[in-house]
């Protein structure tokens, strides 16, 4: 298997795209995720993108909006809402020819069953529309965030049920849950597409940056389950050519 890397960017002012093209180095745009950002200013990123990402050739992601996002909400105005912003992401990604869209998985732990299988409809007549209306070619990934174990994203995605719409794994989230990375690893598997890699201290997300030792058992249990997928380096404040050269490293062992 080829190790598959990418670097998590928050500004375009950290994206030096002849660094990342002359290293192989795939490039996850989280600009868009800022809610503060004006309409000038969000439509000026995208036009400077369009330029940078021109003759890219790596793998390419962009983080969609969560912060106050919902397109399951019970309260309308907010999923109405919520739903512009993801499909103003989409056509984004369209435009910029982006590989994958993560979105924050939008799960409600709903006892009762009526309202459950109505958010989880909300969410399937979502993606089935916005997929289509904004011609987005790549994968949607939905991300876990506080889910204690893998059961109420898998049962999403298996309820979108659209071959353009899998899991991320965030391995610093899957850390503050309830069960292992091998548990997430063996039972996202088959909708398993991307990854996001960082660490903390198993009480807080940290976004930091992943060990040696972490890296390699996270990787074996990769091999183990045969995934294969794009892995995005979600942590700042590091040299990212020494990155990549240490996790290159780890991997072909």
């Amino acid at each position: 298997m080829k190790l598959r890397l990418l670097k998590a960017v928050r500004t375009i002012e950290e994206f030096d795209e002849k660094l990342f093209s002359d290293y192989g180095i795939g490039v996850e745009l989280q600009d868009f995720t800022e809610p503060c950002l004006s309409d000038y200013e969000v439509f000026k990123t995208v036009l400077a993108y369009e330029k940078k990402l021109f003759n890219f050739s790596a793998c390419t992601a962009l983080h969609g909006s969560f912060l106050d996002m919902d397109i399951a909400s019970f309260n309308r105005d907010i999923a109405k809402y919520s739903e512009r912003m993801y499909l103003r992401d989409l056509f984004f990604a369209k435009v910029l020819d982006i590989d994958y869209v993560i979105f924050h998985a939008n799960i409600k732990a709903c006892a009762n069953k009526t309202a459950h299988d109505y958010f989880m409809n909300l969410q399937k007549d979502f993606f089935d529309k916005a997929i289509d209306a904004t011609g987005f070619k790549g994968t949607v990934v939905l991300e876990n965030v506080t889910e204690k174990n893998p059961n109420l994203i898998l049962t999403l995605v298996e309820k979108i049920n659209h071959p353009q719409v899998k899991i991320n794994l965030d391995i610093g989230h899957a850390k503050l849950s309830e069960v292992g990375i091998e548990k997430w690893i063996a039972d996202t598997k088959n909708f398993l597409a991307y990854m996001h890699l960082h660490t903390n201290d198993c009480v807080e997300d940290l976004h930091a940056p992943i060990s040696s030792s972490e890296a390699k058992d996270i990787f074996s249990i990769l091999a183990k389950y045969n995934c294969n997928v794009p892995i995005s380096l979600e942590y700042w404040n590091c040299n990212i050519l020494d990155e990549v050269n240490k996790l290159k490293g780890i991997w072909n062992d």
